[in-house]
């Protein structure tokens, strides 16, 4: 009898629960129509198409291509600006001369690493090339790509293809979404990443099982339908609601892997993981724990920038092309590749 009576309780809290939300679906819903309040409209045009979508990495920039990219928010314009990607589907990073660059510096991430809203010569590989003038910089970032990419292309391609120098240094530039990215969580699934690459931690190790799509299908198809709610995009909700020790382990494990195929590719070189400035967020002490517990060398510049005055960031959100050149100044420094070796701060050019 009581076990009827916890079971009708249950449901009718889980009733009340659906109830709840539909109300506030249906009110926020009613807001925007009648414009008592704006959802905050990010669009970005690409002339002609900077990605092929499709696997196994869910999308990759096209190759030898010159695209023109203008981001609007609530049809304010954020930035116009110029991609130059090259025969082998990266971007560029200009260099005045090679001679002298007998070492590469190799970039991995996402869209920080690439440069969204920046020119050829205003990236962080740019700035880095610069301030490291014996390392020829390589860009291997692509916008709203996460870890498992950088792992996955390690593990089917050779990069000893697209450098031509034979020891360097390779960087994995970590922002707190790789962890959601990595996890596959509802908003990443539900607005493009289904088709990204999915890893599990199976003991201490991660196991690729194709794409998200494929290794969670059920999942897979729920998350789309869930994140159409308007609601659940105005306040920009996600699940799992916390990234947690669990997350942040799986998402270690990604990047210590993609540390141990880099190394066996470039023997001889160094790999470090840089914590972006103010990239830092929850779950992010266990993401450092697992880098250590695994002997992944990592540099924490959360509060790098904290004292600048000047943009840090431009309208949607992306780095500004000093806040790349004060971390790439830094970084050389720290590394002691610098031009003049030690650390050079973050004053703005």
């Amino acid at each position: 009898m009581r076990r009827h009576s916890n079971l009708t309780a249950s449901l009718i809290g889980m009733a009340g629960v659906a109830l709840a939300l539909i109300a506030v679906e249906a009110a926020v819903r009613l807001s925007v129509k009648t414009r008592l309040i704006t959802p905050r409209r990010v669009e970005t045009v690409y002339t002609p198409d900077l990605c092929r979508h499709g696997p196994p990495y869910g999308y990759e920039l096209i190759p030898n291509r010159r695209v023109r990219a203008v981001q609007t928010i609530n049809g304010t314009m954020a930035f116009e600006t110029e991609y130059t990607i090259d025969a082998q589907g990266w971007r560029v990073t200009p260099v005045e001369s090679r001679a002298g660059r007998e070492r590469f510096i190799a970039l991995f991430g996402g869209s920080f690493v690439f440069g969204e809203g920046l020119a050829d010569n205003e990236t962080l590989p740019y700035h880095l090339g610069q301030a490291a003038r014996g390392h020829m910089p390589y860009n291997y970032g692509c916008p709203g790509y996460g870890p498992q990419q950088t792992l996955l292309r390690l593990e089917r391609e050779s990069l000893r293809e697209t450098i031509d120098e034979p020891v360097g240094v390779g960087i994995f530039v970590f922002i707190h979404e790789h962890i959601r990215y990595a996890v596959g969580t509802m908003r990443v699934c539900g607005m493009w990443g289904s088709e990204f690459p999915y890893y599990r931690l199976d003991g201490d190790r991660v196991t690729y099982r194709g794409s998200f799509r494929e290794g969670r299908p059920l999942l897979s198809r729920l998350y789309p339908l869930v994140y159409r709610s308007v609601a659940l995009q105005y306040f920009n909700l996600d699940w799992p609601l916390r990234m947690g020790k669990r997350h942040a382990d799986r998402t270690a494990a990604i990047i210590a892997e993609i540390g141990a195929r880099f190394s066996e590719q470039f023997p001889g070189s160094a790999f470090h993981v840089v914590i972006y400035p103010g990239m830092f967020e929850e779950g992010n002490p266990e993401l450092l724990h697992g880098l250590e517990s695994r002997g992944v060398s990592y540099i924490d510049y959360e509060h790098l920038l904290d004292e600048v005055k000047w943009p840090r960031t431009l309208p949607g959100g992306q780095p500004t092309t000093q806040a790349h050149q004060a971390v790439a100044r830094r970084l050389a420094g720290d590394l002691s590749i610098a031009v003049e070796p030690g650390p050079a701060g973050v004053k703005a050019p």
